[in-house]
């Protein structure tokens, strides 16, 4: 679609005028311009103005903007309109409140680190996973939450861009049929069925960002264990981006998660009185002994030896672990921090206390 040139004047059906003032962004979607809502001859608002691509984009944005209107933390839609661009062309115009602070990704391009600290990221994380479980309960997803989707307004996180949301009956799974490959899971395709948990695996994403500076995709997952993130932030968002057996299936459940990270510890406790029948788990090096011999003694002392976590598994060895987390031991470490979450009893004990048990 052509650009409007700046002072161009669109009108709705209702004769309300914007008066355009320049181009701010244009991309797949459209294009974005900083306009002025006229009211009179003296009084204006500054607004943004974007004309759609599509009439999808822009009537999936104009009925999710009205839908959501008393949600804080959607961007508000003030207005939507079809008006002539050029001869004989229609342009779908969504008028909205202009979002100064820009978004999450503008936030990235001007920072060398993090954006908030972590524990600003968990609420602000927070109240946007409690802003999705109330669409989710309505039947809607967004399917498109990343950092250029989402702004930032007096310090808090706000969605924008519905044009590929869809709504259901209750909260179920729908088709999919448009969604960006990089910000989505792998096994996303033609005919997968989009349900809650793959916005939470967005969000997921979005999180990593937050705490990084760095924009994350899906194809860049394996890459976070090198990050500074605390392990307990690291652990959920290793939860909202795991396979669909692991991940978070609402967004209330991560919200909660998210919530209750710091109630539980991963340091070593009292070593076990008995390990017969103790189902074990073994993370890391065991300084003084080798994997083989740890293994041989646990079994010799009846104890069974897992190879992953499981709803049996009873205890954790904790070993040294060099520079950062291999991704086997931060799997393990993981699941046990989120099984202790929802309650399976699972003791920690050090790789040295192991080998003091068994000399």
């Amino acid at each position: 679609m052509s650009e409007l040139k700046p002072r161009t004047v669109l009108a709705n059906a209702e004769g309300q005028r914007y008066r355009i003032v320049r181009e701010i962004g244009a991309g797949g979607f459209g294009r974005v311009y900083l306009a002025h809502r006229l009211f009179g001859a003296e009084d204006q608002q500054a607004v943004a103005v974007k004309v759609c691509s599509t009439p999808r984009d822009w009537h999936g944005e104009a009925f999710y903007g009205e839908l959501l209107a008393r949600e804080r933390g959607v961007v508000r839609v003030l207005d939507s309109f079809a008006h002539p661009v050029g001869k004989s062309r229609i342009g779908y115009v969504l008028v909205s409140e202009l979002m100064s602070e820009g978004t999450v990704a503008d936030r990235v391009e001007d920072s060398d680190g993090p954006l908030w600290s972590e524990s600003r990221v968990r609420s602000r994380i927070s109240a946007l996973l409690i802003l999705l479980a109330k669409m989710h309960e309505a039947g809607i997803t967004h399917r498109d939450i990343k950092p250029s989707n989402v702004y930032v307004r007096n310090g808090a996180l706000v969605l924008g861009d519905f044009g590929i949301s869809k709504m259901t009956l209750g909260v179920q799974r729908s088709e999919v049929d448009a969604w960006t490959p990089a910000f989505s899971p792998r096994d996303v395709g033609d005919g997968f069925l989009w349900g809650p948990a793959v916005d939470v695996f967005q969000v997921g994403l979005l999180t990593a960002t937050l705490l990084t500076g760095t924009v994350w995709q899906t194809d860049d997952l394996a890459g976070l264990r090198h990050s500074q993130i605390a392990d307990d932030l690291m652990c959920w968002i290793w939860h909202t981006t795991s396979p669909k057996a692991r991940r978070y299936q609402s967004a209330r459940e991560a919200a909660h998660a998210l919530n209750t990270l710091g109630r539980d510890t991963m340091a070593p406790g009292r070593f076990p009185s008995r390990l017969a029948n103790q189902h074990v788990v073994l993370t890391g090096r065991i300084d003084g002994m080798t994997r083989k011999d740890a293994i041989g003694g646990l079994m010799r002392a009846g104890a069974r030896v897992q190879e992953t976590v499981t709803n049996e598994t009873s205890l954790l060895i904790r070993g040294t672990v060099r520079n950062v987390l291999g991704e086997t031991e931060g799997r393990k470490l993981f699941a046990v921090r989120e099984r202790r979450r929802t309650g399976q009893k699972i003791h920690i004990v050090s790789g040295g206390q192991l080998v003091r048990a068994l000399s």
